[in-house]
């Protein structure tokens, strides 16, 4: 019973992990393109934003 448990809570954190990672790794890489194209920011202020974000 404690095992069922223990898998239970692993998989929904495994589970949690993978849509964060995938959200995060999927919109991250086209920030920097739609802020300088849309928003027209700046290739340092991009590098300020991406590195407060972390």
């Amino acid at each position: 019973m404690h095992n069922l448990q223990v898998r239970r809570h692993y998989a929904a954190l495994k589970g949690f992990y993978l849509f964060a990672f995938l959200g995060t790794g999927s919109i991250i890489p086209l920030l920097s393109m739609y802020l300088t194209k849309e928003q027209h920011v700046s290739g340092s202020q991009v590098g300020l934003i991406h590195s407060v974000r972390l």
